[in-house]
């Protein structure tokens, strides 16, 4: 979890509350402070589960966390301007918590988060090539590239090579929130940033090219799945 809140005592509430939250279930929890600029280079890490900030943050910092993350960002406020919830509530992944109820809101954020997280890390794929057959969670993917007659799945931490068709593994990966943007890339669309005119960049500021065609569907899947 990650908490960018300049208020202390805010901060701590959070923090207490989340740590009283997993503590039933015996889940342990990591918790990072931040301010607004080293919560941004630890963006493309991948490593939170949920961010919480706090509506004062400047407008243009937020939108470029909310934009980089793959995972709920939960803004947390005593009353909403019009104008903030006009240009952040149109995001997926963003929720807003009013302070007076936080700690309920916040169990039933970490429950639902935590059990989403459950089943994300029992989806697997399995990848097989000269070297033997290696299993992958669907969400460490972030893409695959058709490049020299081989598939190559890019995780967050390797690279492993498939001799499997494009084809076959579009079969396999539409139904969890993978699209072919492009005859040779198939993208976790959980990881992407932002979409351009012909290209899309993911949280790790990876580009990814996209087929003309293949936009339309490429922004459906998006909207759909755009929350891990």
């Amino acid at each position: 979890m990650a908490i960018c809140i300049d208020n202390p005592a805010l901060s701590k509430e959070i923090s207490n509350c989340l740590r009283q939250c997993c503590l039933p279930n015996g889940t342990q929890v990591s918790i990072t402070f931040h301010n607004e600029n080293s919560l941004l280079r630890e963006m493309s890490s991948g490593k939170y589960d949920l961010i919480f900030l706090h509506v004062n943050i400047p407008r243009q910092q937020a939108l470029k966390v909310v934009e980089k993350s793959n995972v709920n960002v939960v803004f947390v406020c005593t009353y909403l301007t019009v104008s903030f919830y006009l240009d952040l509530g149109v995001y997926d992944n963003v929720i807003f918590l009013k302070e007076p109820s936080i700690k309920d809101n916040i169990y039933v954020l970490v429950n639902e988060t935590l059990r989403l997280k459950s089943i994300r890390e029992r989806e697997v794929l399995l990848i097989k090539n000269q070297h033997g057959i290696f299993k992958v969670r669907l969400c460490d993917i972030l893409f695959l590239e058709n490049h020299d007659k081989s598939i190559h799945v890019h995780t967050q931490t390797e690279v492993i090579t498939s001799f499997r068709t494009m084809k076959e593994y579009e079969c396999k990966l539409v139904n969890h929130g993978f699209y072919r943007c492009h005859t040779s890339y198939i993208v976790n669309t959980n990881y992407i940033a932002s979409i351009q005119a012909s290209a899309l960049s993911l949280i790790n500021n990876q580009t990814i090219p996209i087929s003309r065609y293949r936009k339309k569907g490429l922004m459906e899947t998006y909207s759909f799945h755009g929350v891990m």
